[in-house]
């Protein structure tokens, strides 16, 4: 019977063994004596630091082994081990104490399965389900956040900004005769172009409560939570200046030697009339105003409501960069 329990146990791939009281092997299958590289009259009556060398695993089995004889349940545990040669290899341990008739706990029971390949496997689907997501929401050329992404988060923040009645801002930035741009200087140099203004947009933006996104072509859109007109026009400014000392030439503008922005924005506190077309729309008709007076500017709209919130007054803020 022992001879065909040993057979059985021989024909599992997993590691398995048994340890007694004292934490010395008392049984074991052939790939438990495979995996330590050891005849099995090298394990049987052998102890952990016998058959390891890692001292932090053999500390670690001694400890786990020591609360296991005093438990009623299995406990399992993926750990590392290094072989002789180096090699480390994570194993998902079992272990579950073995009672006799009168319930005292004889021996540890353990069954372990290399998982170092499937572990592997898990970090690279993880690490490619990161691309993936990074991809889906970001612009291939600008690397900032695409417009799918800005729908979806800002619908968010603009419900949240209808429930706590907080002000907000939505620009929407043009390059200025970006398509004369490229058909002088090229798609590639183009590219670099939409790269240089998404960065410095995000770096204007970084320190505030905002969603920089890619709109489509030489369109960019930025969500503002929180936001002032004074705020708006001090970082419609920003983005001016900034992008002037970067001296991005392009000789095919109308309006100056250098890469300009035109900028339109809408300012208002949401109500729940508001939507987050409207508020785009709104701002987009800033940027209209804007280009009409001649780009190369700021026209942020208003909507300002009075104490007792029955009227509604737009009114135009223009700023020449």
């Amino acid at each position: 019977m022992q001879e065909l329990l040993q057979n059985i146990i021989d024909s599992i791939d997993d590691l398995v063994f048994v340890k007694d009281r004292k934490f010395k092997y008392i049984a074991c299958n052939q790939a438990f004596c495979d995996f330590v590289g050891k005849q099995p009259n090298q394990v049987i009556g052998f102890f952990d630091e016998d058959l390891f060398v890692d001292k932090k695993i053999i500390d670690w089995f001694r400890e786990w082994d020591s609360k296991l004889f005093y438990q009623d349940t299995a406990q399992r545990m993926e750990e590392w081990c290094t072989l002789a040669d180096g090699t480390k290899v994570l194993f998902d341990t079992v272990k579950y104490p073995f009672k006799n008739e009168h319930g005292e706990t004889v021996a540890l029971v353990g069954i372990s399965r290399d998982i170092t390949e499937k572990k592997r496997c898990l970090e690279k689907i993880e690490l490619l389900n990161q691309k993936l997501l990074y991809t889906s929401n970001h612009d291939v050329v600008t690397k900032i956040h695409n417009r799918r992404y800005f729908n979806e988060t800002f619908e968010v923040s603009f419900m949240n900004a209808v429930i706590s009645q907080n002000q907000v801002a939505v620009l929407l930035i043009d390059i200025d005769y970006f398509k004369q741009y490229n058909d002088r200087y090229g798609h590639l140099a183009g590219d670099d172009c939409l790269l240089r203004v998404a960065q410095t947009l995000d770096e204007v933006f970084a320190e505030y409560d905002s969603i920089v996104a890619r709109f489509g072509g030489d369109e960019f859109i930025i969500a503002l939570n929180k936001a002032t007109e004074l705020d708006v026009q001090q970082l419609a400014n920003h983005c001016h200046e900034t992008l002037k000392r970067l001296e991005l030439t392009n000789s095919a503008s109308l309006i100056d030697d250098l890469i300009t922005l035109t900028i339109g924005a809408y300012v208002a506190i949401p109500d729940a009339c508001d939507t987050v077309f409207s508020f785009i729309e709104s701002a987009d008709k800033a940027l209209y105003q804007a280009k009409k007076q001649g780009r190369n500017q700021s026209v942020i709209y208003s909507a300002i409501r009075d104490n007792n919130q029955e009227q509604q007054v737009s009114r135009l803020l223009s700023n020449k960069a």
